[in-house]
């Protein structure tokens, strides 16, 4: 028997040991053994109790053994028949060849529901196990729910209810988190909750936990999937781009990066407006926070959000944030200075970027000064009642809200 020292495990993870060291005898079996045995049970040679057990535990080889489609159906006809007679005289160590059995099986309905009604009528009815992992499967072959289904639905309440992670649930209930169960449910369970955990709920760790498991087992095509349902969602809801869920929006744009990026490409012109909302806020947001120590100055800018078209930082010009509106591009700056707005036929953001990308900054800037009239021949000074006199300029340029 193999020492197992305890000092460290939690009491789940003792039980787990305990069910680990009870069933090792039965996990030690060759394949040529197995193999032997499953060809008595298509010839309906019965079998002793323990090695009738080997059997469910390796059943996820019948496969591997059994070409024939008809052998394969008597095969599992007689292993029913000879399970249904046999009294159980351990049924812990039963309970793992059991939950073995079904989580090998559940890519074939047909099979798995045949064992699941077998154990359901063998099984006596309020079975106590000590584990949670025996809990559960005894629980499932008690329930009418399909397996997936069933799983998907226990992990999620676990996870909203513990400070488990999903990976820690998966292993606390006997799944093994590289096995195709493990990575079929999983990705149904995020499809599923995506919105409930990024939107309804818009809760941080919740939402880091989802998307450390979208980091380790989604495909690109999955997570274009996911986003587009996240960024659909807060279009159909109308949400403020202040409420959107900055953990998602900032893996989104980790993933696919700017929207002038391919990672874009097969993005509707909708989900594409919702992401730039967010990254208009987040670059506005930034500037006031770090370049522009001004709140005031934000939440007025904040409640412009849904008209600017872009708004980027450009440190070389005097550390400016260039918004875009539809006609005009106004700048706050975050060094010196007031407001300036250019008419966007005149000044452009692409002319600014070219401006500083070919000349030395004072340069770039002598010519702005130089060539470039501002509109409403005034600038915007943050005096008095500021906020009021440019709700009346934003009038005169032809922008209301």
């Amino acid at each position: 028997m193999k020492r197992i020292v305890f000092d460290n495990f939690k009491p789940e993870k003792i039980l787990r040991a305990i069910e680990k060291i009870d069933s090792d005898e039965d996990e030690k079996i060759s394949p040529l053994r197995l193999h032997l045995y499953m060809k008595k049970v298509i010839s309906g040679q019965r079998l002793k109790e323990k090695k009738l057990r080997k059997v469910f535990l390796g059943i996820d080889e019948v496969n591997d053994f059994i070409k024939d489609s008809n052998k394969i159906n008597i095969f599992y006809k007689n292993l029913i028949f000879f399970f249904d007679e046999i009294p159980l005289t351990n049924i812990d160590r039963w309970i793992f060849a059991i939950k073995n059995s079904l989580f090998s099986s559940y890519e074939e309905p047909k099979y798995h529901n045949i064992l699941k009604n077998s154990y359901s009528k063998k099984l006596d009815d309020n079975i106590k196990f000590n584990s949670l992992g025996n809990q559960h499967i005894y629980k499932y072959i008690k329930d009418d729910f399909e397996m997936e289904r069933f799983y998907i639905k226990s992990i999620y309440s676990y996870f909203i209810q513990s400070s488990l992670g999903i990976e820690s649930i998966y292993e606390e209930l006997g799944i093994s988190t590289v096995s195709s169960f493990y990575y079929s449910s999983v990705h149904k369970m995020i499809k599923e909750n995506i919105l409930e955990v990024a939107i309804e709920k818009n809760n941080i760790l919740y939402s880091k936990e989802f998307i450390k498991i979208v980091k380790d087992v989604f495909s690109i095509k999955d997570k274009d999937i996911l986003f587009k349902k996240l960024l659909n969602a807060y279009y159909n809801n109308k949400k403020s781009p202040k409420d959107y869920n900055t953990i998602w929006f900032n893996y989104i744009l980790e993933v696919n990066g700017r929207l002038n990026q391919k990672g874009w490409n097969e993005y509707s012109e909708i989900e594409k407006l919702i992401f730039k909302k967010w990254l208009n806020y987040k670059n506005i947001k930034d500037f006031f926070e770090k370049h522009a120590i001004y709140p005031d100055r934000k939440d007025y800018w904040y409640n412009w959000i849904d008209i600017i078209e872009e708004a980027v930082f450009i440190k070389e010009f005097k550390t400016a944030l260039i918004m875009k509106f539809k006609e005009h591009l106004i700048i706050e700056f975050g060094e010196v200075g007031a407001v300036r707005v250019y008419s966007y036929k005149d000044l452009s953001i692409r002319g600014i970027n070219l401006l500083f990308n070919n000349y030395p900054k004072t340069r770039a800037i002598q010519k702005i000064n130089d060539e470039y009239q501002e509109d409403l021949n005034s600038r915007w000074y943050h005096q008095g009642n500021w906020q009021w006199k440019f709700n009346y300029n934003m009038r005169k340029l032809g922008y209301r809200i």
